[in-house]
């Protein structure tokens, strides 16, 4: 490029520029006194100067875009290193020809300057880091409520679920009780053959051989003392042969044995009626069935002892005139023989 003449001035100022054009740093380009002859003092100091640009590149707020590292690079010393010769101008002389370097430098700062504006404009109208991934409703802290019909609708769901789920509830608690509750028989019948094998007869043995059914009349609280020993009459040793737990409350008595007045020592079921017991006390070697059919032998059973529950309805035709075990109120009776 051709070098472009420049308006005459004193040879003072026009040494101090070819000096400048000279070297290979651009600090006397960029400065004060430096560029006075090319650009003016009073247009550069508002674009370049350390008190104008500060607040167009701030640090707060082009910082994180441009910072302080990386603008040195762009209006550095390298960045703007003058190409090409430099003509040599006689001391004596009126005339400054600046080469092509010069003119080059100048449009490179100017280059600069504009890329400064653009960082500048960038930085002011840039989304924050926190609104990148967010929605409108969180970047303006608007929070939104439910409306009546949502909440309606929420309620009627889980009504349904809790419709569904109760009876499945339902279903493995009674399941819980009914294993319970067989675990209970098995530890009656063995606790009664124990106290035959220890003293070579049943408890209770009636003067008249006969089998003895325990559990409405007489109640159970009579056999259950012998093999508990609690205030027994026929069980000198002293052995506990079972020992049950205590219901958790008097007032309902379920599962365990009964401190209330009314039914001290009886034991109950998981669904408060007191178990069945069953004993060959004529020493026949068997006894009456309870149940007409689909409960084992009918009529007699060969066992010397057999325990039943009434289950869940505490209800059943056992305890009156034998019937089917399947049907009716005999259908979820506990029964220990099967």
């Amino acid at each position: 490029m051709r070098a472009l003449p420049l308006p005459r001035a004193n040879a003072k100022m026009e040494m101090k520029l070819l000096s400048v054009v000279g070297r290979d740093s651009v600090e006397p380009l960029v400065g004060r006194d430096s560029v006075e002859p090319v650009v003016g003092r009073d247009s550069v100091e508002p674009l370049v100067g350390r008190d104008s640009v500060e607040p167009l590149v701030g640090r707060d707020s082009v910082e994180p875009l441009v910072g302080r590292d990386s603008v040195e690079p762009l209006v550095g010393r390298d960045s703007v290193e003058p190409e090409g010769d430099v003509a040599s101008v006689a001391p004596g002389s009126t005339e400054s020809r600046p080469t092509d370097a010069c003119v080059s430098a100048v449009s490179g700062g100017r280059h600069k300057i504009s890329y400064l504006r653009f960082a500048q404009s960038w930085g002011a109208h840039a989304p924050s880091r926190a609104g990148f991934g967010a929605s409108p409703k969180h970047a303006s802290g608007e929070e939104r409520a439910f409306t009546l019909i949502e909440l309606l609708v929420v309620i009627v769901i889980i009504a349904v679920l809790m419709g569904l789920a109760f009876p499945v509830f339902q279903g493995v608690q009674n399941q819980a009780k009914r294993t319970q509750a067989r675990n209970d028989l098995t530890q009656i019948v063995t606790a009664v053959n124990a106290y035959y094998t220890e003293y070579g007869r049943y408890p209770l043995t009636p003067t008249n051989p006969v089998d003895t059914t325990y559990g409405t009349i007489p109640t159970n609280e009579q056999l259950f003392n012998e093999l508990r020993s609690v205030t027994a009459m026929q069980n000198p040793r002293g052995i506990v042969f079972l020992s049950p737990p205590d219901v958790k409350d008097v007032n309902n008595p379920r599962a365990g044995i009964s401190s209330a007045p009314a039914t001290a020592g009886q034991y109950f079921d998981p669904w408060g009626k007191p178990y069945l017991i069953r004993i060959d006390t004529d020493y026949d070697n068997q006894v009456n069935n309870p149940y007409a059919q689909n409960a084992g032998g009918a009529p007699l059973l060969r066992s010397g002892v057999i325990a039943w529950s009434f289950g869940k309805d505490a209800l059943s035709q056992s305890a009156s005139t034998p019937a089917d075990k399947n049907t009716g109120a005999n259908k979820d009776d506990v029964i220990s023989w099967q």
